[in-house]
């Protein structure tokens, strides 16, 4: 690859990392709202005991419960975008592909929630262990991801599967077969390509069977 095609993937997997950073802080500004209306609430329920009325305790045990609730969900945020600030650590790292894949399908959430999509995993009941680079392949999988969510209108069911195939790691993403073609789907197959390079992997696309699917095949 070319010091400036480098120059663009760069590029590309920082803009990538902003996506997903600006998603997961948008969940966790969310909690904090939440959170901050309903200290608001315990402030009002404090103030109108101070004039005389007392505290339910079943309310009081309600709002507690949601506050209890929102930071679980806040942590959950953090810990992921922990996680995923962690996968650019090292170039390359013996993973799980099952938990890279658990990974993705958290940290796709809201873009699939926006498209009123669903996204469903397809696991083997094993571990499959592969020496790549997790960040760069989360990076594959979004561009997929996107370049389905973007084709297929609202309320897709989308699918992600592992498996082996000849020994080697393979992982399929696949949605309703009306994936159109255009400038947008050019650039991203372009995309997929050269992180593909960067994997060592095989990278393929069909749109015209009863699903459209894109397929990642990892070395063995």
């Amino acid at each position: 690859m070319s010091e400036e095609g480098r120059q663009r993937l760069r590029e590309e997997d920082l803009a990538f990392f902003g996506a997903i950073a600006a998603s997961l802080s948008h969940q966790i500004n969310n909690v904090f709202t939440i959170v901050n209306e309903l200290n608001g609430l315990v402030e009002d329920l404090l103030y109108a005991s101070e004039g005389g009325r007392p505290i339910p305790p079943e309310r009081l045990k309600a709002v507690a419960e949601k506050i209890g609730r929102n930071v679980g969900r806040g942590t959950e945020y953090v810990r992921l975008l922990n996680r995923f600030a962690h996968s650019a650590d090292h170039p390359e790292a013996d993973v799980d592909l099952c938990e890279v894949l658990r990974l993705f399908e958290a940290l796709s959430a809201r873009f699939v929630e926006l498209k009123q999509a669903t996204l469903t995993l397809g696991l083997p009941p094993h571990a499959v262990p592969v020496r790549t680079r997790p960040f760069t392949l989360l990076h594959a999988l979004h561009v997929c991801l996107q370049a389905l969510l973007e084709s297929q209108g609202g309320r897709a069911c989308l699918r992600v599967t592992a498996r082996l195939e000849g020994g080697r790691p393979a992982l399929r993403l696949e949605g309703p077969p009306s994936l159109k073609g255009g400038g947008g789907l050019e650039r991203r197959l372009d995309l997929l390509g050269r992180l593909a390079d960067e994997l060592g992997a095989r990278a393929l696309f069909d749109g015209e069977g009863e699903t459209a699917r894109f397929e990642i095949t990892l070395p063995a």
